[in-house]
C-alpha cells in the first residue's frame, strides 16, 4: 500500500508543470527596464511625524507643519534669522530638534513651553522665510 502511495504522489508531482524535463525559458519571466530609460520623477515630499498632534512635510523647496492646534503666535526673529510658532497645547516634551536636507531650510527645533509649544524654523543664508495659514496647517516658504 505504502509504494501505491508514493508512486501516486510522485506520478501527481511530475504531472504538475507541462513538461517537467524541460527547463524554464528566460522570456517567461519579466524584465525590467535599466534606470536610465524609467522615468525620472519628481521628487517626493519627506514627511516626518514628531508626535501624534505634529507632522512635518518637507518638500525641498518650502515646510507644511501639519496640526490641528490653534496658533497663538508667528513672528521672525532677526538675531538669529528664525520663523517662530507658538501652538497651544499643554503637553511636556523634551526639545527635539530636526536637520533637514531642505534647499531653504537648516533645522527645526521643537520645545514645550507651559501651556503651549513652539516650532522654530532656521532658513539657510540668502532666504527671506514667510509663513501663512493653509487647510493643513502653516506652510513656511522663502519669499
Amino acid at each position: 500500500m505504502k509504494k501505491y502511495t508514493i508512486l501516486f504522489l510522485a506520478a501527481v508531482m511530475l504531472f504538475a508543470r507541462e513538461n517537467p524535463f524541460e527547463p524554464v525559458k528566460a522570456e517567461q519571466f519579466q524584465k525590467e527596464p535599466p534606470l536610465s530609460e524609467t522615468k525620472q520623477q519628481p521628487q517626493s515630499v519627506q514627511k516626518i511625524k514628531i508626535f501624534s498632534f505634529l507632522e512635518i512635510l518637507d518638500n525641498n523647496r518650502s515646510i507644511i507643519i501639519q496640526t490641528k492646534d490653534r496658533a497663538i503666535r508667528v513672528f521672525t526673529v532677526k538675531n538669529p534669522l528664525k520663523t517662530v510658532l507658538d501652538f497651544r497645547r499643554k503637553n511636556s516634551f523634551y526639545t527635539k530638534k530636526i536637520d533637514l536636507q531642505n534647499e531653504n531650510f537648516k533645522k527645526v527645533e521643537i520645545g514645550s513651553h507651559k501651556n503651549y509649544y513652539r516650532i522654530a524654523i532656521t532658513p539657510r543664508k540668502g532666504c527671506n522665510p514667510e509663513a501663512e495659514k493653509t487647510d493643513l496647517g502653516y506652510k513656511v516658504f522663502c519669499k
